[in-house]
């Protein structure tokens, strides 16, 4: 966002994925974030880490820290799955990171649960800092 609340031009806004209600299947995904699928995209979010906590690769982006840990969660459409294609990870922080990569929509489900619906990958990303 830009100081005046503004999304900054040429950044996906969280607000396009987060616009509507999630339903199994992609059934409601308004086309806003269909056109999004397979095109490259720049998101400024907070690192989530899954697996690795230092020289990370693969992690959930997030909005904002309160959508981790203690807060409130994002839900299904609030969070993106994020895969490093750089040979350095991110180290485990809590500042404000920008994502660069290439997006998909596609629901991923394991033993009945579904996992995640947006992903990036070969992503380069860097600390932003505030």
């Amino acid at each position: 966002m830009t100081p005046r609340g503004e999304p900054e031009k040429g950044v996906l806004d969280w607000a396009v994925l987060t616009s509507y209600e999630y339903e199994p299947g992609l059934a409601r995904v308004p086309d806003a974030v269909r056109t999004l699928d397979g095109t490259p995209v720049v998101m400024h979010g907070f690192l989530m880490p899954l697996y690795e906590f230092d020289d990370i690769h693969e992690f959930v982006l997030v909005a904002t820290h309160m959508s981790c840990c203690f807060g409130i969660p994002a839900g299904i459409n609030g969070q993106v799955v994020v895969r490093l294609s750089q040979k350095d990870g991110l180290p485990n922080t809590n500042e404000p990171i920008e994502v660069r990569g290439t997006f998909h929509l596609r629901e991923k489900s394991e033993q009945g649960y579904v996992l995640s619906i947006y992903d990036i990958d070969g992503a380069k990303a860097f600390v932003k800092g505030y």
